[in-house]
């Protein structure tokens, strides 16, 4: 909104984008016909324009519901798709023809120029179709994305995660809020309880009131996990700048108390204090 140009590895990810969604639903029943899902996300996709009306949309999903109905409604609005031709056609040939008929270079063409290129490299030197591109789809999808040139009037988003090993000049790191909490909420514990010899093992949940028990071993050390790995990530965003950091954290939450410091906010503010 103030005009600064964005680069995100996520929001680049070829599965974010509506187009290619598409062209994986049409892959999907070109291998499976009778998918009743499958033909009302594309219908979803064609239909559902804000001007239309919601009795419109019903119709159009109505229909959709019926292969033959399904096909009609696409011819009604322009769309012939042909199967018997597909057929005859490689994947990616199938692929160009479908993103011909629907307009998607239009709408997308990055996002379908790196979606092709990735199915004539899965499909290079080997037979394969849609079925086994769909495997392929399934196990790379959070992995394919627009690879887009560094540019350096950009400022490039990226979790904390994703910036290890890395390193850059300026880093901003925004919502510096972060609450620590225990990675895991529950344990399972040998009671050796004479009182409860029906009952030898239990699963706790790991909480403060388990201080005051035997168990108080196993909350501390879950605590002190939990704190550490908070304290792990600050240091990884924190050593990511090689000139400059700016940290944008909040208030000190009001249940927050001196003795208990559990949030990253009340850290940096006892550390400016200090």
């Amino acid at each position: 909104s103030q005009g600064v140009k964005v680069v995100s590895s996520d929001s680049l990810l070829l599965r974010h984008s509506p187009e290619v969604n598409f062209m994986m639903n049409w892959l999907t029943l070109m291998t499976d016909p009778e998918n009743v899902i499958v033909r009302s996300a594309i219908a979803m996709y064609l239909f559902n324009h804000p001007a239309d009306s919601a009795n419109t949309l019903h119709t159009n999903l109505q229909k959709a519901l019926d292969i033959s109905g399904f096909y009609k409604l696409l011819e009604e609005n322009g769309y012939r798709v042909s199967f018997i031709n597909f057929g005859q056609m490689s994947l990616y040939d199938t692929c160009e023809e479908l993103i011909r008929i629907f307009g998607l270079h239009l709408k997308s063409p990055v996002y379908m120029q790196f979606f092709l290129d990735e199915i004539l490299s899965f499909t290079s030197g080997k037979m394969a179709g849609a079925v086994e591109f769909l495997e392929h789809w399934e196990q790379k999808k959070n992995k394919l994305s627009v690879v887009l040139p560094l540019s350096d009037d950009a400022v490039q988003i990226m979790t904390i995660h994703k910036s290890k090993g890395l390193e850059f000049p300026v880093v901003i790191y925004a919502f510096a809020d972060d609450a620590y909490k225990l990675t895991k909420k529950s344990a399972w514990v040998n009671l050796n309880d004479p009182l409860l010899t029906e009952m030898p093992v239990a699963m706790l949940k790991l909480d403060k009131s388990l201080e005051k028990t035997d168990f108080a071993s196993l909350y501390t050390k879950e605590d002190q996990k939990s704190r550490l790995d908070l304290m792990n990530m600050v240091y990884v965003a924190f050593t990511r700048p090689a000139e400059r950091l700016y940290v944008l954290t909040g208030k000190i939450p009001e249940k927050e108390t001196e003795k208990e410091v559990r949030s990253l906010t009340a850290l940096i503010v006892d550390f400016l204090k200090a």
